[in-house]
């Protein structure tokens, strides 16, 4: 059983070594790799993604964006990159990696396989 003066003195301790660690936190950077050159619209897409999470976090997230598969990665490699802990984020194309991972294929819904009729 614990005293008060032991719980507070415990308490306190806890919530200092949290605050301390807190502020001596510096602000997380993470490369986010694309194959798509500069001006494409994936590109542009993924900056506005990056600066749109620089102010949610209010600065303590950075993602630099790598365009133009600036990184060494090919467009099917990335998934892999990412999975291995080689790129922390990757822009990549779902439909191209349906034969590696059933969740990212295609939906094979009546909807999709219906005729369009004019």
């Amino acid at each position: 059983m614990f005293t008060r003066r032991e719980f507070l003195a415990g308490t306190g301790a806890v919530l200092a070594s949290t605050a301390l660690t807190h502020q001596a936190a510096a602000a997380t950077s993470l490369d986010l790799a694309t194959v798509w050159p500069d001006g494409n619209f994936h590109t542009t897409n993924a900056k506005r993604f990056a600066e749109e999470v620089g102010k949610v976090t209010g600065g303590d997230v950075k993602i630099n964006v790598q365009a133009g598969g600036s990184l060494g990665f090919k467009g099917p490699e990335q998934l892999r990159a990412v999975r291995d802990g080689l790129v922390p984020l990757a822009d990549i194309l779902t439909s191209s990696r349906s034969a590696t991972s059933r969740c990212l294929a295609p939906s094979r819904s009546r909807f999709w396989s219906a005729p369009i009729r004019n």
